[in-house]
């Protein structure tokens, strides 16, 4: 089980940039792609004075870093000794507090670490909790799958606020 942790944090811990010996070799045509990347690097500059990042690629990350906060937080406090619901309370909020850390946590890496990922994260915890407490008095389970949708939405924007304000 810490094998799996450990992969899953060294994955997060991989820089999202292209490492030196993953650049593409030069070919004969060199004016022909010197054009094509002065262009691209345009467009990558306009990106990222825009707010950085593309929207789509954001939510995914947020996703997987769901899913991952999810789990591990699942897994860390999840009771071998007792096979009865009551075991699995603890378990469930790990698992909610992962997932709220996980979720801003993967949009600030996919981003590239330009945005502050502080407010993302209190936001997301604020959402958790307030969704949390909402499926309880309202007695509605359903109302805990607003909450990643939220946090995601969240934490999408904040990060491209942030990395604006940076450049």
């Amino acid at each position: 089980m810490r094998d799996a942790i450990a992969s899953i944090l060294l994955f997060l811990a991989v820089p999202g940039h292209e490492l030196g010996a993953q650049r593409i070799p030069l070919t004969p045509f060199a004016r022909a792609e010197l054009a094509t990347a002065t262009q691209l690097r345009t467009q990558a500059t306009m990106g990222a004075a825009n707010g950085g990042g593309d929207e789509a690629k954001l939510a995914f990350a947020g996703a997987i870093g769901a899913v991952v906060g999810l789990t591990i937080g699942a897994v860390a406090l999840r009771s071998r000794s007792c096979d009865e619901l009551d075991c699995w309370v603890p378990a469930f909020y790990a698992a909610m507090a992962g997932e709220s850390l996980g979720v801003p946590v993967a949009v600030h890496l996919a981003n590239g670490r330009r945005g502050r990922s502080g407010g993302a994260i209190l936001a997301s915890l604020a959402i958790g909790t307030g969704g949390l407490g909402a499926a309880i008095l309202c007695d509605e389970p359903a109302l805990l799958l607003a909450i990643p949708v939220g946090q995601i939405a969240s934490a999408v924007a904040i990060e491209r606020s942030t990395a604006r304000d940076r450049e």
